[in-house]
């Protein structure tokens, strides 16, 4: 990097002089306007091997008044960045509100030497009068069916014995597990922790058929997921087709009819279960 800084302050100092670089290269670097390449007028009158400059006639004042203000503007905030080119953007600065001046000053009725002195600070300054060019666009979006993210399931799926086993995650779940749409067969299996709040548990078999070995982890899972801390729990369970919900009752408050029974569990001795049905749990 210390051979390119030299470099780029040379091109500072002598202001971009064209007739040190070959034309073909700087055509590469400059827009084009009205099928012609515009190239910066030199600051060496006697520069033989310049390109025809614009007459400063023709530029087009309003354009250069607004880079101009645009410049002004950053060179402000570099300023108030501070840093060890302060002092370089404090002589920029004056330098453009002297150009400033200068334009604010002239009218149609001031000398042609007049417009000459401005556009020759213009061009020391960097500044031309060509048009913002417009920023290319990106590419086009392509339309289609906006992706969805997968739908929350209110419960959670634990499997034993080849037998699924839901358990609702929160109040507001609970209804729907139990008397919502994710409500069970008016035969399936439904559990709760007797006399504490707790999650709704439903085994996706029928009553008859099931399993104590079933039954017994299916009630370990409503008295883990329950707010009853002691370690042997009696759970509630019953048909789903016995489980309704009071009209105006709170979120999670359902009330039970017909046949209710009653399963007592040990969460000490039943943690080797639990531990499984927690190592294939999905949650969604």
């Amino acid at each position: 990097m210390r051979y390119v800084v030299p470099f780029l302050m040379l091109l500072s100092i002598h202001s971009l002089s064209v007739r040190s670089f070959r034309p073909s290269l700087l055509l590469r670097s400059v827009p084009l306007h009205h099928n012609n390449v515009r190239l910066f007028a030199s600051t060496d009158a006697t520069d033989s091997t310049d390109a025809n400059p614009k007459p400063a006639a023709d530029w087009n004042l309003r354009v250069l008044k607004t880079k101009l203000t645009n410049k002004i503007i950053r060179t402000h905030k570099k300023i108030g960045k501070g840093g060890p080119n302060v002092e370089t953007h404090m002589s920029t600065l004056e330098s453009l509100t002297s150009l400033e001046s200068q334009l604010q000053s002239h009218s149609s009725s001031s000398p042609p030497s007049s417009l000459e002195s401005i556009v020759s600070a213009a061009v020391s300054l960097g500044l031309d009068d060509l048009p913002a060019m417009p920023q290319p666009r990106g590419p086009k979006k392509v339309k289609g069916p906006k992706s969805q993210a997968p739908s929350r399931k209110p419960f959670r799926t634990y499997t034993f014995s080849s037998t699924t086993i839901l358990v609702g995650k929160k109040a507001e779940d609970n209804d729907t597990l139990s008397v919502g749409p994710s409500r069970g067969l008016p035969d399936e299996i439904w559990l709760h922790a007797s006399g504490h709040a707790g999650s709704h548990v439903i085994i996706k078999s029928p009553y008859d058929s099931i399993s104590d070995e079933v039954l017994n982890a299916a009630a370990l899972l409503a008295a883990k997921y329950s707010k009853d801390k002691s370690q042997r729990v009696k759970v509630n369970y019953t048909r789903c087709r016995n489980v309704s919900k009071p009209i105006g009752a709170k979120p999670g408050l359902v009330k039970l009819s017909g046949d209710v029974g009653v399963v007592t569990v040990d969460l000490k001795k039943g943690e080797d279960i639990l531990e499984d049905l927690e190592a294939n749990v999905v949650i969604n």
